[in-house]
């Protein structure tokens, strides 16, 4: 039986992607959520992996840099579609894995793309777009589906 092991994504989140040299405000949030992690018994990956192991489960965070002109161009290909996100950082992902049994859920751009492509969802309009269509003319309202933010009904695999 896998032992699952809940812990509330923020604190992961923040243990993952803030470091030590944040913004003074930031400091506090970084100390309490080590803090807290600590306690349940979590500690950092230490084979040059960014992310901690809590009890069975090793969880890693991978920051990459946004796709190439040539790599955007083959998920278009790909995805069978004539645009993707303007800033897509394609080999970034969240990695967890159950050390004992190896199983593994992991998450990533370009198969959370596989669903909003199929799914065929609405964009999300975010506050900057709504701004910039009240400041510009009828007539210059040209808005295409990536002026938005996407979603996907994607949950992992």
């Amino acid at each position: 039986m896998i032992e699952i092991l809940l812990l509330p994504l923020a604190i992961i989140a923040v243990a993952l992607n803030v470091s030590d040299e944040g913004v003074e405000g930031d400091r506090v949030v970084v100390v309490e959520c080590r803090s807290e992690l600590k306690a349940a018994g979590a500690e950092p990956l230490t084979d040059g992996r960014y992310g901690l192991r809590i009890h069975v489960w090793d969880i890693e965070s991978r920051k990459r840099s946004i796709l190439s002109s040539s790599n955007t161009e083959l998920w278009e290909q790909k995805l069978h579609t004539c645009h993707v996100p303007e800033m897509v950082f394609g080999d970034s992902g969240l990695f967890l894995e159950h050390v004992k049994s190896g199983a593994t859920i992991h998450f990533n751009s370009f198969d959370a793309l596989v669903g909003w492509k199929k799914e065929a969802l609405p964009p999300v309009e975010v506050p900057a777009a709504a701004q910039w269509k009240f400041r510009t003319k009828p007539s210059q309202q040209l808005i295409m589906d990536y002026d938005y933010t996407f979603t996907t009904p994607y949950s992992g695999k």
